[in-house]
C-alpha cells in the first residue's frame, strides 16, 4: 500500500500587481499545478518588499507581511499606499510542509494632486520689477509638475503699519467701499483688518451679490467670536478659529484678522495665533459682482436676504 509524500512547493509565479488608485494596489496570482505544489495548498503570503519614490534612485526596504490568504483567494487589495510610488511584492505558496517565495513584482499607485507647496518668495527689484522664485512641493505625488503663476488683485489695499488710530463706528455707522474694492469673478478672497470693541455682535466686513445675494462674505463677531463666512454660489462656509478655547475677542482690545477664501477653502487667524479653515467640494468657486464692500455696519432698512446669515451692526470702534 502506498502512501501519499508531500514536499515542499517547488516554485511559484511573482504576483501581478495592478494601480486602483493614488492609495491602493491590487496584486493578484495563479492557482499553480500539482507538480510544483507538491501538496494541498493551505495559504499564500502577500509580502511588500520595498517601496521607491520617483524621486529616488533608490528604494527604501520595508519587507513586512501585509496578509494572509486562503486557499481559494487569489487576489489582495493593498491599501493606504503613497501616491505614484512604486511597491515590490513577492508571494509565498505554502502547503502543510512548507513555502516556497516567488521573485518581485512591481507596481506603482496612480497619480495624484501635489500637496504642502509653499508660497512663492518674492523680492522687490525696483518700482515696476519684482523677482519670484519657488520651490517644488514637498509631496510631489505624481510627474514633475507643471507650475502656473498668478497675480491678483489686492482687495482693500494699506501699507503695512502698525495700528495707531481707528474709525469708530457707532449705533448704524458704516463706511460704504465700491463694488469693485473686490475683483469680480475671482476664487480667492483676502482680507486683513484691526478691530477692538466691547460688543460681543458686530459686523466687521460685508458684500453681497445683486438680487437674491446667492454669492457673499463677511466677517463678524458672534458672541464674541470672530467668524468668516462666504458663500461662492450653492456652497456655504463657516470658518472659525479652533485653537483658542472658545476665546472671545470683544475685550476692548486690538486685534488682528486674516481672512483667505481660495475657491471652496477658508482660512481665518487671529492675532497670527490662533487659526481655523474650513472647506466645502460642492457648488461654485468664484464670488462675482457685489452691491458693495461695507465696514462696521450696514445701512438703516438694508434687509440681509440669506437664510444663513445673521449679520448684527458694529456697536462700538473697530
Amino acid at each position: 500500500m502506498l502512501e501519499d509524500i508531500f514536499l515542499t512547493p517547488v516554485f511559484v509565479m511573482p504576483p501581478s500587481v495592478s494601480p486602483l488608485s493614488p492609495h491602493s494596489l491590487n496584486v493578484s496570482w495563479e492557482l499553480p499545478p500539482d507538480s510544483v505544489t507538491r501538496g494541498k495548498v493551505v495559504g499564500y503570503n502577500i509580502s511588500m518588499i520595498s517601496e521607491q519614490s520617483p524621486q529616488r534612485s533608490y528604494p527604501v526596504v520595508v519587507p513586512q507581511v501585509l496578509y494572509t490568504a486562503k486557499s481559494q483567494e487569489l487576489s489582495y487589495i493593498v491599501k493606504g499606499l503613497k501616491p505614484y510610488r512604486i511597491y515590490n511584492f513577492t508571494i509565498s505558496l505554502c502547503n502543510s510542509v512548507g513555502c516556497v517565495t516567488s521573485a518581485s513584482e512591481a507596481g506603482q499607485t496612480l497619480a495624484s494632486a501635489p500637496a504642502q507647496l509653499r508660497p512663492p518668495l518674492v523680492e522687490g527689484i525696483n518700482s515696476t520689477t519684482m523677482h519670484l522664485r519657488w520651490l517644488a512641493p514637498e509631496e510631489q505625488n505624481g510627474p514633475s509638475p507643471l507650475y502656473q503663476l498668478e497675480r491678483r488683485e489686492p482687495s482693500l489695499p494699506a501699507p503695512r503699519a502698525m495700528v495707531m488710530k481707528g474709525t469708530r463706528f457707532t449705533g448704524h455707522g458704516y463706511y460704504k467701499f465700491p463694488s469693485s474694492t473686490h475683483p469680480v469673478n475671482t476664487d480667492f478672497t483676502g482680507i486683513k483688518a484691526s478691530f477692538r470693541t466691547r460688543v460681543p455682535e458686530g459686523l466687521i466686513v460685508f458684500a453681497a451679490s445683486p438680487g437674491n445675494q446667492e454669492e457673499y462674505f463677511a466677517i463678524q463677531l458672534k458672541n464674541g467670536r470672530p467668524y468668516f463666512l462666504f458663500d461662492p454660489q450653492g456652497s456655504a462656509v463657516e470658518v472659525t478659529t479652533t485653537n483658542d478655547d472658545g476665546k472671545q475677542y470683544s475685550d476692548g482690545k486690538w486685534h488682528e484678522i486674516i481672512a483667505i477664501r481660495h475657491q471652496g477653502l477658508g482660512q481665518i487667524t487671529l492675532d497670527g495665533l490662533f487659526t481655523g479653515s474650513s472647506a466645502t467640494t460642492n457648488g461654485g468657486t468664484v464670488i462675482g459682482e457685489n452691491t458693495g464692500v461695507f465696514v462696521g455696519g450696514l445701512p438703516q432698512g438694508y434687509t440681509i436676504l440669506r437664510k444663513d446669515s445673521d449679520q448684527k451692526q458694529m456697536k462700538s470702534s473697530c
